[in-house]
């Protein structure tokens, strides 16, 4: 219900040749907001992490989950498994 009339009350806004002011739109986004935690209160970790991104180690990733990297033989039809960090020629740094 909040969604529904979040978005009838914009409605005038979506004709190209009306601009809000920027003050009506901050109130319309924390209104939408609200609405969302309101529907869902889940909703608030994804709306409110700034945290950057996280970021994976690869090739711990890659070893952990990929044991075999299939590559083609030579001749086309038949192919060999070789472990990931021979096949990508990876050492790890001592």
């Amino acid at each position: 219900m909040e969604l529904a009339s979040l978005f009838a009350s914009m409605t005038p806004y979506f004709n190209p040749e009306v601009k809000p002011k920027d003050d009506f739109m901050n109130l319309k986004i924390q209104e939408g907001l609200l609405a969302l935690l309101d529907i869902d209160e889940r909703f608030a970790p994804t709306l409110f992490d700034f945290n950057e991104p996280w970021k994976i180690d690869i090739l711990e990733f890659m070893s952990e989950n990929y044991m075999y990297e299939f590559t083609n033989g030579g001749n086309g039809s038949l192919y060999r498994a070789q472990p990931c960090h021979v096949q990508a020629g990876l050492q790890e740094d001592k």
